[in-house]
């Protein structure tokens, strides 16, 4: 792994929009990507991220149970939750964690 740029890991069940985060991100960043919820935990075990951004709505392990996990493992890693569903009790869950809020 390239430990001069930051590691980013994307967190997206559907492939256009994790592929393309990677795409945008990638030369400006370490780019890693999982596909499920269970697969980012398991990254995280083995290697260091500085930034995870997570899909809200996956299967089994939604975006707020990996960003549970995340904190847990390491509380300094910053996370963004990017997502088409999001309601005000998901958005205060996802802050209440350590989510990183977005003025957009």
């Amino acid at each position: 792994m390239d430990s001069n740029k930051p590691h980013i890991l994307v967190v997206d069940d559907e492939m256009g929009p994790r592929e393309s985060l990677k795409m945008i991100l990638n030369p400006y960043y370490t780019v890693h990507v999982a596909e499920r919820g269970g697969q980012a935990v398991d990254f995280l075990n083995k290697f260091p991220v500085d930034l995870v951004t997570l899909d809200l709505k996956m299967p089994g392990f939604t975006g707020i149970n990996v960003l549970e996990k995340v904190k847990q493992h390491d509380p300094d890693i910053e996370a963004i939750i990017i997502t088409g569903y999001g309601s005000l009790d998901t958005a205060i869950e996802g802050l209440r964690l350590g989510a990183v809020r977005l003025h957009l």
